[in-house]
């Protein structure tokens, strides 16, 4: 309908291990972290996609 809109996909993120429970954008938008079932949290760049950086979890 006139209310949907169906964008095509900008870029793809590949690297947990298991499914992605939550993301967020920094408020700048330099920077989204995802959080996975893995027990990690991963710092990305949007605009490449390279993951900068993975936090693990302990339990």
């Amino acid at each position: 309908n006139s209310l949907t809109n169906i964008w095509p996909e900008a870029i793809t993120l590949e690297g947990h291990g298991r499914c992605i429970s939550s993301v967020a954008f920094s408020p700048d938008s330099q920077r989204l972290a995802s959080g996975s079932n893995d027990k990690t949290v991963k710092l990305w760049d949007p605009r490449t996609g390279v993951c900068t950086a993975t936090l693990k979890g302990r339990r």
